[in-house]
């Protein structure tokens, strides 16, 4: 592998060897293209920097003000960016798995603890799985409501009729429907309650299992690079969005 600095040639996107994250010139792997089911691609270019959220100076005001407060600046910080990555991989598998019905499941018994719910629920979606063969692809989240009671969101890709429901759930009350609106907007609702420090223990979600995204890792010098190698490398494919974040170092494109 050449240098893509200081030559006269073109900068080219450079595909790893297999289970390779790290070029042998000490390029890592800046790139992710990921596919979807209705044949939309994602890809994110991590620029340089992309990983340093804040500045020195305002890094140590944030670390004196938790600090005074008996808190811890890099649990929230990491805690912070678990959320966002939890997020984003959620939208992610709305998306490629098209999971649109919502199932919510009310614990009625509030000295149930949650990890005793947990069970109720996991016990509750094998039964479903048994009964249902077709019920194999699901994310399950947890949500407190307007009166306090532990609550659950399951989003899977098929319809259970609520008389079918009621004969699973014996906890309390529960509704399904339809959710209407984009990946993105369903992915808002259903990660909504992430920030819960209630919840801060346990895991932000459960996917079933099996549920994987496709993707590929590159190594591309630039954004312009990357854009051509998508375009030449699928053909048909145009460019549909584009933005900007984690303080401008982080690109995302979309094709479909």
């Amino acid at each position: 592998m050449e240098k893509l600095l200081n030559t006269n040639k073109p900068a080219e996107v450079i595909k790893p060897n297999d289970g390779d994250s790290i070029s042998k010139d000490g390029d890592f792997m800046n790139s992710k293209i990921y596919f979807f089911s209705d044949g939309t691609i994602e890809t994110m270019l991590y620029e340089p920097g992309w990983n340093k959220t804040r500045k020195q100076v305002n890094k140590k005001a944030a670390i004196n003000k938790k600090a005074a407060r008996g808190e811890s600046f890099d649990y929230e910080r990491n805690r912070g960016k678990t959320i966002t990555n939890a997020k984003t991989r959620v939208r992610r598998l709305i998306k490629h798995y098209k999971l649109r019905y919502l199932i919510v499941l009310v614990v009625g018994d509030e000295s149930i603890t949650i990890k005793e719910a947990d069970s109720k629920v996991k016990y509750f979606r094998n039964k479903l799985k048994t009964d249902f063969p077709i019920f194999k692809t699901w994310i399950t989240s947890r949500f407190y409501n307007e009166i306090n009671q532990l609550c659950y969101k399951i989003l899977t890709d098929i319809f259970l009729s609520p008389s079918a429901l009621q004969e699973y759930w014996k906890h309390g009350n529960f509704y399904a429907e339809q959710c209407e609106g984009s990946a993105e907007f369903i992915a808002s609702n259903f990660t909504a309650n992430f920030n819960d420090k209630r919840f801060q223990s346990y895991k932000l979600y459960s996917p079933a299992a099996g549920m994987n995204l496709h993707f590929e890792e590159l190594y591309s010098p630039n954004l312009g690079a990357l854009d051509n190698y998508i375009l030449s490398n699928y053909p048909g494919k145009s460019k549909k969005f584009d933005k900007k974040f984690g303080g401008g170092n982080v690109n995302m494109l979309i094709y479909s």
